[in-house]
């Protein structure tokens, strides 16, 4: 990180005491805006999960699969509507039915002028219905139910995008973290091709070089220059896409902290298994599918039988607002059976019948895939092992051969072509040090999202 310099001219005037002063204000606060501010992988994780696009739309069909329960529970309770109705009309019929229920029914209203002719008459009706409904083929019973396992399945889902989110923010924190490494690397690589450079030119001078080693050393410093130049643009691409997995601005700058390592207790591929059968969510979501077909499938043939409610009605008549009213009320129990319907019921069970069978064959074969993914998660993971240990002892041979073609080399025993070789194959070697690492926690991270445990704590 640089420091902001102040102080670069001497103060010979009271405009220069002032401007120090100013400096001694200002100065401070720039430098602790410009210092990166930490991050650490939980912090990075959490921060994903809380402002994630994907995880906050996963948040909110977690919430309307809510409201949608809701919305079915309150099929079971009494509906109370009200209706209002003002009409006016010289239909004999339904003069007659006005004046009754209006309670103004006359004797000489039986008079047959009266009868086929009236004269025209208002009517304000007020109605209030309660309506309980005690069964309806099942379907207040089969929504519900059907709502609550479609409630489960957004809450697997948010789990899957969860888990999702949670390795890319990983695997792109590791990214960052390889980016700096091999940025480290380089830096290191070109301080050692600066001082082959030098020593190349220090003997040219005393005629013990010829001038092409010098020249050699130059080209291979300019090289590292252009491998440094890339790294760090790659390392600025590593931080937006992190940022970017997290849910942040993409020009935020993190000082990203170490990742321990961490070395979790030798498991075989049976307990890696026997962990996704339980944690996975898409195996979970698929149970539920299957659930959702069977229910389906029960109302299919519940459409076969019977319905039966109960309804209650008051009803008020008046011949206009602020008369005298006539009411009534009465109470059915209300049953209706259908008889044919072209056998499109017989059809509906044949197809719930058939969705079920297929959401059975999705389950199964979602499990078949879990278990493919973890296998290959796993033996992955062991693989990568192997390499990180491949690639140390390289490197330890790389830097001893450098040592020893240097010594070499100062003494006119070795060709500058061959220092430059060996100073290329150790920070290649180096590069290839870093990018195991970065393929054992990446694998790590892989292995435990296969399993359904990338947020479990004690896996992490």
């Amino acid at each position: 990180m640089k420091m902001i310099s102040c102080f670069r001219y001497p103060l010979r005037t009271p405009l220069s005491i002032l401007v120090l002063l100013l400096a001694l204000i200002v100065c401070p606060f720039a430098n602790a805006q410009s210092k990166a501010p930490k991050l650490t992988l939980e912090k990075a994780l959490r921060t994903a999960l809380s402002k994630n696009p994907s995880v906050q739309g996963a948040d909110a069909s977690r919430s309307a699969a809510r409201a949608d329960t809701a919305i079915a529970r309150s099929a079971f309770f009494p509906r109370l509507d009200l209706f209002e109705t003002l009409s006016r009309t010289n239909s004999p019929p339904m003069v007659f039915t006005y004046k009754l229920s209006q309670e103004m029914f006359t004797q000489q209203d039986f008079a047959i002028n009266r009868l086929n002719d009236p004269g025209p008459r208002s009517n304000l009706q007020t109605r209030i219905v309660l309506t309980q409904p005690l069964f309806n083929q099942g379907r207040e019973y089969i929504g519900y139910r059907l709502s609550r396992v479609a409630e489960n399945i957004a809450v697997l889902d948010r789990s899957t995008v969860s888990q999702a989110v949670a390795f890319a923010v990983e695997n792109a924190y590791y990214k960052v973290l390889l980016a700096k490494e091999s940025v480290n690397v380089l830096k290191n690589a070109l301080k050692t091709a600066q001082a082959h450079e030098d020593l190349a030119a220090k003997r040219h001078r005393a005629g013990l070089a010829l001038k092409s080693d010098v020249l050699a050393a130059e080209v291979q410093r300019i090289d590292i220059e252009r491998q440094l130049l890339r790294a760090e643009g790659n390392l600025d691409i590593a931080m937006a896409g992190l940022n970017q997995a997290m849910g942040e601005d993409q020009d935020i700058r993190w000082d990203l902290q170490p990742v321990p390592d961490t070395e979790l207790q030798k498991r075989d591929i049976a307990y890696w298994i026997q962990m996704a059968h339980a944690h996975r969510p898409e195996i979970h979501r698929a149970e539920q599918g299957l659930e959702m077909a069977r229910l389906k499938s029960r109302g299919a043939r519940w459409r076969f039988l019977p319905s039966v409610n109960l309804q209650g009605t008051y009803e008020s008549d008046a011949q206009d607002i602020g008369s005298a009213d006539g009411d009534s009320w009465s109470l059915m129990a209300i049953a209706s059976i259908n008889l044919f319907n072209g056998l499109g019921d017989r059809a509906r069970l044949r197809a719930a019948e058939a969705e079920e069978k297929k959401a059975e064959a999705r389950a199964a074969e979602i499990r078949s895939q879990v278990d493919l993914q973890v296998r290959k998660a796993y033996f992955d993971l062991l693989t990568a092992r192997k390499q990180l240990d491949v690639t140390a002892r390289a490197v330890d041979k790389a830097k001893e051969t450098l040592r020893i073609l240097k010594s070499r080399y100062e003494n006119g025993l070795a060709l500058m072509v061959e220092l430059l070789s060996a100073d290329t194959f150790l920070k290649e070697a180096e590069v290839r040090q870093a990018q195991a690492k970065f393929d054992v926690k990446t694998a790590l991270a892989r292995l435990e999202h296969k399993a359904g445990v990338l947020l479990n704590q004690e896996n992490m």
